[in-house]
C-alpha cells in the first residue's frame, strides 16, 4: 500500500506538472468573439493549445516539433436557404505568409448536413502549428470561394498561475459573481489539492480534451451516470457549453481531503482514491440566470498501466 501511494503521489506530482505546462503555461485570446461572416453568425465558444486531440475512437498527439490549437464554434445560419459549415473547408489559421488548414472533429459526420436558416450548430477543429513558427500572435481566417473574408487577430499570453475566469453578466438583475477568493490555508492542503482543481476547471471550461486523455472510457461515474463511455462524456460537456457560459468558484481548501477507498479491481492498480472539496459553484445559464450553490466536488482516480485515469466526477449540493 505505502509503495502503490508512493506511485500515486508521484503521478499525481506530474500530472501537476502536466497540466500546468500544457494548459495554462498560454492563453490564446481572440480579438472577437462574435460576429458576422457570409451569413453565418459566428461565436467563438473556445480556443485553446491542446496536447491531445480525440478522433472518434482514437486520441492524436502532436509531434515533437509541433502542437495543437483547438477551436470550438457556435454556428447560426442567418441565410434563406440551408447549407453546410465545415470547418475545414472554412478555416486556417495564417502566421506571417504563412497558412495552416484546420481539421474537422466531426465523429458522426455531421458537418456535411446542411444547417437550415435560423438554426444554430456547434462545430469543433484544430490545426497543427510549427512550434517555430508560433510567437505572440496569430490570425484565424473564415474564408469560402468568392465571400468575404474574416480574419481574427488571436494574442497568445502567458499564464503565471491557475486562474478562474471572473463572468461579466449582461444584465443588473443577476446575481453578480466575484473572482475566487482563496484563503491561505497549510501549504501541504493548497499543495495537495491542486489536482481537484485543475480539474473542476478543466470541465468547466468544456475542456474535452483533458477528458478524452484522463477519463477511464466506459467506468466513468459521471456525476450519476455511471459506466459512462467517453462520446456519451464529450456529448454531455458539448449539451452544457451551448446553455451555460461564464463561470466561478469559491474553494473552501480546508475542507479538502484525501480517501483511499477499499476498492480493488482488475480494471486498475491499487485502491480507487477520492479527493473532495467544498466550494461555492456559480454558472450563469445563458439568457437566464445564475445559479449558485455551496456544493462538494469529489474526483475518484488511479492509475491504469502507471497512467493516471479519472473514474469519478461526483457533484452533491450541501
Amino acid at each position: 500500500m505505502r509503495a502503490f501511494m508512493k506511485r500515486i503521489l508521484l503521478t499525481l506530482m506530474a500530472f501537476a506538472s502536466l497540466t500546468l505546462a500544457s494548459y495554462g503555461a498560454q492563453n490564446l485570446s481572440p480579438a472577437q468573439t462574435q460576429f458576422t461572416w457570409d451569413k453565418w453568425d459566428v461565436t467563438i465558444d473556445s480556443v485553446q493549445f491542446q496536447d491531445s486531440i480525440q478522433e472518434s475512437r482514437t486520441e492524436k498527439r502532436p509531434d515533437s516539433d509541433s502542437e495543437f490549437v483547438y477551436l470550438k464554434l457556435t454556428v447560426k445560419n442567418s441565410d434563406n436557404h440551408g447549407k453546410d459549415f465545415i470547418p475545414q473547408n472554412n478555416l486556417k489559421i495564417v502566421i506571417g505568409e504563412n497558412e495552416f488548414d484546420s481539421a474537422d472533429i466531426d465523429p458522426n459526420y455531421e458537418y456535411t448536413k446542411n444547417i437550415e436558416p435560423t438554426l444554430v450548430r456547434n462545430r469543433e477543429c484544430y490545426f497543427e502549428l510549427p512550434k517555430a513558427v508560433v510567437k505572440d500572435s496569430f490570425t484565424l481566417r473564415f474564408k469560402s470561394g468568392w465571400s468575404d473574408t474574416a480574419d481574427i487577430l488571436v494574442t497568445i499570453s502567458t499564464q503565471e498561475s491557475i486562474s478562474t475566469p471572473t463572468p461579466t453578466p449582461s444584465t443588473p438583475e443577476v446575481i453578480q459573481p466575484v473572482t475566487p477568493q482563496i484563503s491561505e490555508p497549510e501549504p501541504v492542503v493548497q499543495k495537495d489539492s491542486i489536482f481537484i482543481r485543475q480539474v473542476w476547471e478543466h470541465y468547466s471550461n468544456y475542456d474535452t480534451g483533458f477528458f478524452s486523455r484522463f477519463a477511464q472510457d466506459g467506468l466513468v461515474n459521471w456525476f450519476g451516470h455511471r459506466g459512462a463511455h467517453l462520446n456519451w462524456i464529450l456529448n454531455d460537456m458539448s449539451q452544457d457549453a451551448r446553455h451555460y457560459s461564464q463561470w466561478s468558484v469559491t474553494y473552501h481548501l480546508e475542507t479538502f481531503w484525501r480517501e483511499v477507498s477499499k476498492e480493488y479491481s482488475s480494471n486498475w492498480e491499487g485502491p480507487m482514491i477520492y479527493d473532495h472539496i467544498e466550494m461555492v459553484s456559480r454558472v450563469y445559464e445563458n439568457g437566464n440566470r445564475w445559479h449558485v450553490a455551496h456544493v462538494r466536488f469529489t474526483v475518484g482516480y488511479t492509475n491504469v498501466n502507471a497512467q493516471l485515469k479519472i473514474y469519478a466526477m461526483i457533484y452533491k449540493v450541501l
